[in-house]
């Protein structure tokens, strides 16, 4: 993705007048400071590309090898599909149903493709089953005008929990998706469960951002990663800084992170309002208010602390589990 964490200067946008300021120093142009205006208002763009309900929207390879069927315990829906490898690093399962469940429509030549440059990411749900939990025993492909881009590698997931995944599209070629695919890169007799595949522009490391984001200084020489839970650190230092302990001053999940400098000219973007997938470092219970854990995680209210907590959770979840959570930092008063 684009680095458009600093706040772009409007001036700078008429004076070039360009769509895209194609200066990787400057990154002023009008596209830049639409995709900033776009984080302030907690807009993204998502599009469904499969709901994984029906497996036979999916093609094998080579059968035996890596084999797809349909698993009725899906996370999203009724169902999910479930990839199993039998054969030692072979085959994969592959889908051109990438529009709402459905093939592509032809355009008025006949070709069927479909530009994806509107967004940087895709994304699923994923548990993984007796394996697939070692990062790039699974990987991802596209398809852009007839050609397979390079594998992508897919994260280390949990046995037995549902987790977000998602992949950074966006120096992958994708004006012309033809088709997607996931690839056996695993020992032997593995199986992974996948649901619900969408893709979308702006990520907070778990899924879609789905809130308003603001832009902050980052403190200096703290590195700040996508996915990371952030703090602002008032005081003398007044900058964004990682989340190390439960405290009143988290605000939420980083999108676009960067290094601190001493002038203070790298920024940082975080969501710190609406919806976030966030993971739970325990159990958690529908309505809890929800405060930073160990390893950019969340862990439910305390007696005594609830001034900690930055978010609501909307579900219930068990360990390592990724739940739909509601920042929203309220105002406590403390005697």
């Amino acid at each position: 993705m684009a680095v458009l964490a600093k706040p772009r200067n409007l001036i700078e946008v008429i004076k070039s007048f360009g769509m895209e300021d194609v200066s990787t120093s400057r990154q002023q142009g009008l596209k830049d400071v639409l995709d900033q205006l776009q984080l302030s208002a907690g807009f993204n763009l998502v599009y469904p590309v499969n709901d994984c309900e029906d497996s036979t929207e999916f093609d094998e390879s080579t059968s035996g090898e890596f084999d797809v069927t349909a698993i009725g315990s899906g996370k999203v829906g009724t169902d999910a599909i479930l990839l199993t490898a039998t054969t030692a690093e072979s085959g994969y399962v592959s889908t051109d149903d990438i529009v709402e469940s459905g093939p592509i429509p032809p355009d008025i030549n006949g070709d069927q493709w479909v530009d994806w440059r509107d967004v940087d990411y895709i994304g699923w749900w994923q548990q993984c089953n007796t394996g697939f939990n070692t990062a790039g025993e699974l990987t991802f492909r596209l398809k852009n005008n007839g050609t397979w881009s390079a594998a992508q590698n897919v994260a280390a997931g949990t046995d037995s929990v549902w987790q977000r995944q998602e992949i950074d599209i966006s120096s992958l070629d994708r004006d012309k998706v033809q088709a997607i695919r996931f690839d056996n890169e695993a020992p032997i007799t593995e199986a992974v469960e996948i649901d619900d595949i969408i893709r979308y522009k702006h990520s907070n490391g778990k899924g879609p951002v789905m809130g308003p984001c603001i832009a902050v200084q980052i403190k200096n020489g703290v590195t700040t990663a996508r996915g990371n839970i952030c703090e602002y650190e008032s005081a003398a230092v007044r900058r964004l800084n990682l989340e190390a302990a439960a405290g009143v001053t988290t605000l939420g999940p980083c999108v676009i992170g960067g290094t601190g400098n001493a002038q203070g000219t790298v920024w940082g973007v975080v969501q710190i309002g609406g919806l976030a997938y966030l993971r739970a470092s325990e159990t958690i219970v529908v309505g809890e208010g929800v405060k930073w854990a160990t390893g950019h995680k969340i862990a439910g209210a305390s007696d005594g602390v609830d001034e900690q907590n930055f978010a609501k959770a909307l579900e219930a979840g068990a360990t390592n589990v990724d739940i739909m959570t509601f920042i929203a930092k309220a105002v406590t008063y403390i005697s």
